[in-house]
């Protein structure tokens, strides 16, 4: 008969007498459990509870949501950590929580949101006893293993509906993408057809100056039809990845895999630092033989692991392009590109020139003072229109209050309006300032090739997504000054780098079906 042993990741975790409470942006998954296995069909159900925080669903205006991309890993006899393939039918997963369970075709995973439609705010998830089907069969096992251990993982999204939308403001910021020949006229994307690029009457184009690598691109095309340009629907990541969510992914890869991904050489293996910078306080230890898989903590208050205020909803910096492409792939997600990054920030709206990710141009600078400092609830000490994490001359962080990311949401509280808060039209946080994001670009021949294919949960298998020739950063972070919080300006649209940037951290998508 089929036996599991639930080692839930979000709640309790327990390895050789080590103990550890862990949520992550909000949103903790708790009472994990299996009900029921049927043997002829090999399925079993994962019972779980979730809670989380701003549950919403609105009919007008964005006419979007937000939900909860729901995951599962499992392995067998202590062995590696596999993706568990989920029902990739809508009424084969048991809800009775007002809800829509939303099945993927690929059964990666499921998202989950509220049915209700309407400019509802319900505060909280209070979810009790939803139970996901998991087709074991399709893992390969019989139902008749003995020891198998599981993790469910959430990840908080928005979805960004279908329609049509512009890019470039017909402001003046770097590189901008606009209609030829007027560098003013914004360009509309209508459709996901091919997009020609170039120096002819209704093209669009961008120019690329800025520095000494023409970083705005190679201002050549066309974009082809395969190319995500943000028309369709997707869901993105509300937040940046945390250093939670990153040490979560860390815990389930072999050895080898871990040392693809981080210098266990040093103290700090993201920075590769004995002393912490930047605020990333991602730490290793040992607990089993010398090729056995690491166990990664948050310690950003060194001392006790996982404390409260060991930064575990810090914003992840120093993740490569690699380093996210990986784990976008583990969750089921896939890169962003640069149109939709567009798209997420200024939704419907008609431009507003030079504007930032809030759809204005107000913007105060974050405070130097950190309250509840690594805590969950961590604030800065001021508030303002267009509260924003941000170097104030652009250079490297010297004149910038806090040189390091905070931790995700930091802006927004129950009280605070988009423009407050730091919102996007969807609601999506942090697109301008805290750490800049990594987007495939339109403005190199490696990022035109991006298809748009999901991840399938094992990074050990290809998913043809193109390397980082094919990256770019786009909506400023906290060593940039305020031309780059625009959420046009491209002046790294192609970075063309794989390097662990103190000021770069990753957030991925979704295709909607």
């Amino acid at each position: 008969m089929l036996k599991i042993i639930i080692k839930n990741i979000f709640f309790i975790i327990l390895i050789n007498n080590y103990s550890f409470q862990l949520s992550a942006n909000k949103i903790v998954i708790s009472n994990v459990s299996i009900e029921g296995n049927n043997l002829n069909e090999k399925y079993t159900f994962i019972k779980l509870d979730v809670n989380g925080e701003n549950a919403w669903h609105s009919s007008i205006n964005a006419q979007n949501w937000n939900s909860i991309w729901l995951f599962a890993k499992y392995r067998v006899n202590n062995g590696n950590w596999q993706h568990a393939l989920l029902s990739k039918i809508d009424s084969e997963h048991i809800n009775s929580n007002g809800l829509i369970t939303d099945a993927q075709q690929d059964g990666t995973g499921v998202f989950i949101y509220y049915s209700t439609a309407g400019d509802v705010n319900f505060n909280t998830y209070n979810i009790t006893d939803l139970k996901l089907r998991w087709n074991y069969g399709e893992n390969g096992l019989n139902g008749d293993e003995t020891d198998i251990d599981i993790q469910v993982f959430g990840i908080e999204m928005i979805y960004i509906p279908q329609n049509s939308f512009y890019i470039g403001s017909g402001g003046n910021e770097n590189n901008h993408f606009y209609t030829y020949p007027n560098s003013n006229t914004p360009y509309q994307i209508t459709n996901e057809n091919e997009i020609n690029v170039g120096t002819n009457s209704g093209n669009l184009y961008y120019n690329s100056n800025d520095g000494p690598f023409n970083e705005g691109g190679d201002q050549s095309g066309p974009i082809p039809q395969e190319f995500p340009k943000g028309y369709n629907a997707f869901y993105i990541m509300k937040y940046e990845i945390s250093q939670e969510q990153y040490v979560d992914f860390l815990n389930t890869l072999t050895r080898t895999e871990q040392e693809e991904r981080v210098n266990i050489s040093f103290t700090y293996v993201l920075s590769s630092t004995n002393g912490m910078q930047n605020r990333n306080g991602i730490k290793s230890l040992s607990l089993g033989a010398v090729d056995d898989p690491l166990f990664f903590y948050c310690d950003y208050t060194s001392g006790t692991q996982n404390d409260i205020n060991d930064g575990q909803n810090i914003a992840c910096n120093f993740l490569s392009w690699d380093d996210g492409l990986a784990y976008l792939d583990w969750s089921g997600l896939r890169p962003m590109t640069e149109l939709e990054f567009e798209k997420a920030c200024r939704g419907t709206l008609d431009p507003v020139s030079n504007e930032y990710a809030w759809g204005s141009l107000d913007l105060t600078i974050v405070s130097s003072t950190i309250n509840n400092n690594g805590e969950t609830s961590e604030v800065v000490d001021n508030q303002g229109n267009g509260l924003c994490n941000f170097d104030i001359d652009d250079e490297g962080g010297i004149d910038a209050p806090i040189n390091a990311p905070l931790r995700c949401g930091y802006a927004a509280t129950s009280s605070t309006n988009r423009i407050q808060s730091g919102s996007s039209y969807y609601g999506v946080m942090e697109l301008s300032g805290n750490l800049s994001e990594h987007c495939v670009s339109v403005g190199s021949s490696a990022g035109r090739t991006f298809t748009g294919n999901n991840g399938d949960g094992n990074i050990s298998t290809s998913t043809n997504w193109p390397n980082f020739h094919a990256s770019g950063g786009r909506g400023g972070n906290f060593t940039r000054d305020y031309t780059r919080l625009q959420i046009s300006d491209r002046s790294r649209a192609t970075i063309a780098s794989n390097n662990k940037f103190s000021n770069a951290g990753w957030r991925g998508v979704r295709n909607a079906e």
